[in-house]
C-alpha cells in the first residue's frame, strides 16, 4: 500500500522488524528535480517532497539571433559539446521553437533533444556550444562576409568597375554566417568585390563620404 518495491519487500521479511527508514524507489532511471525536505524538517499531508525527470533524452535550451531563426524548423539536426568534456558528443535535434522573438535579446528561444552517449554523463545547467545542421539551400549568391560594409543606411559592397574604379554597390542580405554573406539583390553572378571592405574611418559621416566620392568617380555606377 505505500508503494515498496519488491526487493524492500524481500529485505522486509527477512530481518521480520524494521529499520525506521523507508525507501522510495523510482521505476526508472531519473534525476531529482527538486530538493528533498533536510532531516527533521515537517512534512504536511499532500505536501510533494520530490520531482523526478527524465535523464534521457536530455532537453538543452538555445537562443538563436533574429537573423538565424530561419534556418531553424523541427526535426533540424544538431550537435553538442560541453566545455568540460570537449573529447563527448551528444547528437539530437530541434524539437520545439518560440513564437516570438525576444525584445530585450533579439533572439528566439530553440528547444532541442540530444540521446543518451553512454560514455559521458550530464548534469542540468550544464554550458555547451550547439552546432545546427539546416538544410541546404541550392543556388545561392554569396560573398566573402567581410566584404560587406555594414551602415546605418544599409548594407553595401565594393564592386570592382573596369578601368580600375570601384562603386559602392547597396545589397540586400540573405542568410548570413562567419564566413559568407548571401545577396539577395544588388549583385550578379560573376561580378567582382572587394573581399575586405573595411576602412580606416573614425566615425560614420566619414564613411558615408568614402562610399559618395567612390560613386562619384565610378559616374553613374554600373
Amino acid at each position: 500500500a505505500m508503494g515498496a518495491a519488491e526487493v524492500d519487500l524481500k529485505a522486509l521479511q527477512a530481518k521480520t522488524q524494521s529499520d525506521g527508514l523507508f525507501i522510495l524507489r523510482a521505476p526508472d532511471d531519473a534525476t531529482l528535480g527538486t530538493a528533498l525536505p533536510a532531516v527533521g524538517d515537517a512534512v504536511a499531508p499532500n505536501q510533494e517532497l520530490a520531482a523526478l525527470g527524465n535523464r534521457y533524452p536530455v532537453e538543452v535550451y538555445a537562443d538563436v539571433f533574429e537573423g538565424q531563426w530561419r534556418w531553424m524548423k523541427q526535426g533540424v539536426r544538431a550537435t553538442m559539446r560541453l566545455r568540460d568534456l570537449p573529447e563527448a558528443q551528444w547528437q539530437g535535434k530541434v524539437a520545439e521553437l518560440d513564437e516570438l522573438i525576444a525584445s530585450n535579446t533579439m533572439t528566439m528561444r530553440v528547444k532541442m533533444v540530444f540521446e543518451h552517449n553512454p560514455d559521458q554523463y550530464i548534469r542540468k545547467g550544464m554550458q555547451g556550444s550547439i552546432t545546427l545542421y539546416a538544410d541546404p539551400t541550392d543556388k545561392v549568391l554569396r560573398v566573402p562576409s567581410s566584404a560587406v560594409i555594414r551602415t546605418g543606411e544599409g548594407n553595401r559592397v565594393i564592386r570592382a568597375l573596369e578601368g580600375g574604379r570601384f562603386f559602392a554597390q547597396p545589397v540586400r542580405l540573405g542568410r548570413v554566417t562567419d564566413y559568407w554573406a548571401e545577396i539577395k539583390s544588388g549583385l550578379d553572378a560573376g561580378d567582382r568585390v572587394v573581399v575586405s571592405g573595411q576602412f580606416l574611418l573614425d566615425s560614420e559621416s566619414s564613411l558615408r563620404s568614402e562610399l559618395a566620392r567612390m560613386q562619384q568617380q565610378a559616374g553613374s555606377g554600373p
